[in-house]
């Protein structure tokens, strides 16, 4: 969706280019910010909206949305336009370019994007990168223990444990392959899902035994994982892709057992109702699809979203589902045998939800923003309850605590905080100081 942007900023931007007697390297500067942060999503495997920026001569052709570069004129490069913002949703999704690096990229499209290497020579993928990049670990999980004392908490290769209110480091699950992308905690509450994998190779998932510590591990998927849920009664887990599937393991066994592939992009999220009826996946490709919660069959399409679609929750105890994505639109539908269908919405946030969640009385319902703000409002009416302002950085998670008395947010920098509700006061920080990942290797 294009954005209207006033005159007075476009001047601006107009003249952000920074002026250097050194021409921008293609393969010295821009090599290392496509690979670290838009390669994932844009391989020549499975380009994202048809868009490989992986090889000099793909990105110059751009995607299913148009040239990627406009020679010359960096504020019509759509590549420019979704990395500051200016089209939704701003990219990349879960992460964001530091102003610096978005003006060496306008740089390079200003001096002709010029390139200083074979163009059949692609450009490295995040593992092959020679040269060590630092970029910021976003916390894009977070989920509380079921007595409430403990938050476990998203982060590079490890999840963290947390005392919820001291924000104390308690302990650490270690041993993943990359970023962990989706927490659930098991119906019982003894069993921690921690899923993510290596970006554009494969999926994973630990499943950790929290009293003693030790893990198993399934693996699947042909591209990272990044959402996860529990069947409720505690036999199966269901994944969702940017491979574009959803899968229903058996938590035994470590198998695959349904293999769900009706989505035409990126899947984004996944849930089940608290009866097992439903089991709901969403997706990049604006659609949110219903299936038998024991069996998988496919059962009916969920539309109405205009962008991506980031996040779901059931209501507990109800067949409502709620939904929330790229539109800036939380949406409550009504799901039946035979169909289901929207019965409320809100749109109070200013940017993208990429995360929502339901207090477990199902009163309140939370979302986290691309603007950084994260909302309460109630259920019944959406009236507001309590709003965290909007930040540069991105709120990528949220989760009310078991007596709906806190609630703990995540930011793209690696901050995590406990808020109370009631006041909004900060109760605890559980990770303060933004984490680098070294992402070369």
């Amino acid at each position: 969706m294009i954005s209207v942007l006033p005159i007075l900023i476009l001047a601006g931007c107009l003249q952000s280019v920074p002026k250097s007697t050194t021409p921008v390297s293609f393969s010295k500067q821009i090599v290392p910010l496509l690979a670290a942060n838009c390669n994932a999503c844009h391989a020549s495997n499975t380009p994202q909206s048809g868009l490989a920026t992986d090889t000099y001569m793909a990105l110059i052709r751009g995607g299913k949305r148009g040239k990627c570069i406009e020679i010359g004129n960096p504020n019509k490069s759509l590549i420019i336009q979704y990395l500051d913002g200016r089209r939704q949703p701003k990219m990349p999704i879960g992460g964001a370019l530091k102003d610096v690096e978005i003006d060496v990229i306008k740089r390079w499209i200003s001096e002709g994007a010029k390139l200083d290497t074979d163009s059949k020579q692609p450009v490295p993928t995040t593992k092959e990168l020679k040269s060590k990049v630092s970029a910021l670990c976003p916390v894009n999980s977070l989920v509380w223990s079921r007595d409430g004392k403990r938050i476990y908490v998203a982060g590079y290769k490890v999840v963290e444990i947390r005392d919820a209110n001291t924000g104390n480091k308690i302990g650490q699950l270690v041993g993943h392959s990359d970023i962990v992308r989706s927490l659930a905690l098991s119906p019982d509450g003894k069993v921690l899902a921690a899923a993510g994998g290596k970006v554009g190779k494969s999926g994973e998932v630990k499943l950790w035994i929290l009293e003693s510590g030790t893990s198993t591990t399934i693996e699947g998927h042909t591209d990272s994982i990044y959402g996860v849920a529990w069947r409720p009664d505690g036999l199966q887990i269901a994944t969702a892709s940017y491979d574009k599937t959803a899968k229903i393991w058996d938590v035994k066994t470590g198998k695959s057992v349904v293999e769900l592939r009706d989505h035409t992009d990126a899947v984004f999220a996944v849930a089940y109702s608290s009866d097992s009826k439903y089991l709901a996946t969403a997706s990049a490709d604006k659609s949110i699809k219903i299936w038998e919660g024991m069996t998988g069959k496919r059962m009916y399409s969920l539309s109405g979203a205009q962008e991506a679609v980031m996040s779901l929750a059931f209501m507990p105890k109800s067949s409502r589902l709620y939904s929330a994505g790229a539109d800036k639109v939380a949406r409550a539908w009504d799901l039946r045998p035979d169909g289901g269908g929207q019965v409320k919405s809100n749109s109070g946030q200013a940017d993208a939800i990429l995360d929502l969640c339901l207090s477990e009385d199902g009163t309140m319902v939370l979302t986290a923003s691309m603007d950084g703000s994260v909302h309460v409002v109630k259920e019944n009416d959406g009236a507001s309850i309590k709003i965290l302002p909007g930040s540069p950085e991105m709120a990528l998670s949220v989760k009310i605590s078991p007596n709906g008395e806190l609630f703990a947010a995540g930011w793209s920098d690696g901050r995590s905080v406990v808020f109370r509700i009631k006041d909004g006061t900060q109760v605890a920080v559980l990770t303060g100081n933004p984490t680098k990942v070294d992402v070369a290797k």
